[in-house]
């Protein structure tokens, strides 16, 4: 297997800026760059950095085409606590991003659709030519998107159920009695596809799984491991989120 590729920066607004000066020359050379992207709090940072270089005048988003990895389900894209409204609000519209070029699975797709949906997901992707550079997160629990501990390494994008630790951390956001139990998301085999996939690990909470992943046995009980099969992973962490690596 690859030997892990990784970067120790002091906080996240430091890591994060080195992967988005990376993004930044990238589409300066590629403008139409395909890019995975995750949700949730790990990239907020990037992404305020992102729309920093466009504001600034050094780069344009506008001809990148994007995947989002997941959105809950069922889930109106206008819902304030969907995951398309976050990109709305924390990349595509502040940094210029053409919105006939975004895709996020979507959250209001009928039942009766949902396969249908996330084969067409799967098809634009491959459409796209694949995702050059895929930014993930990771869970406590090391899952990655909403691919939960022992979904299958093959998996392609699908109506999943929530664990219950995915859906306590969501909980802060959402009434306790509305946290989604379902979130539609791309499989790991969709993921591990990507050219490149780089990994965002902030905190003391994350140490344990970025441990796990990095240096622990490749196992589905851990989605994270499973990048370590990947040729061209690169890890981005704090200090804390590193404090447990041997």
């Amino acid at each position: 297997m690859p030997a892990p590729s990784l970067e120790v920066h002091p906080d996240a607004r430091t890591a994060s800026r080195v992967l988005a000066e990376q993004l930044v020359a990238r589409v300066q050379a590629e403008p139409e760059l395909v890019l995975g992207l995750p949700t949730g709090g790990t990239p907020i940072e990037l992404y305020a950095a992102m729309v920093e270089a466009h504001q600034e005048g050094r780069v344009d988003w506008s001809q990148v085409r994007s995947f989002n990895l997941d959105e809950y389900w069922p889930m109106a894209p206008a819902h304030p606590q969907s995951f398309a409204h976050f990109m709305r609000e924390q990349l595509f519209e502040p940094a210029g991003f053409d919105p006939t070029r975004t895709h996020i699975p979507s959250g209001e797709v009928a039942p009766e659709s949902i396969a249908l949906h996330c084969a067409a997901y799967e098809t634009a992707i491959r459409a796209a030519g694949g995702i050059a550079v895929q930014v993930l997160g990771i869970g406590l629990n090391g899952h990655l998107g909403f691919n939960e501990p022992g979904a299958p390494r093959d998996g392609r994008t699908d109506l999943v159920d929530l664990a219950p630790s995915t859906r306590e951390r969501a909980a802060a956001a959402f009434a306790p009695e509305k946290v989604p139990a379902r979130g539609i998301t791309m499989g790991l085999g969709t993921i591990l596809e990507a050219k490149q996939i780089v990994v965002l690990a902030f905190g003391t909470e994350k140490a344990e799984a970025v441990a796990r992943s990095i240096q622990g046995p490749v196992d589905e009980a851990c989605p994270g491991s499973l990048l370590q099969e990947h040729a061209q992973v690169h890890w981005l962490l704090d200090e804390a989120a590193a404090s447990q690596l041997r």
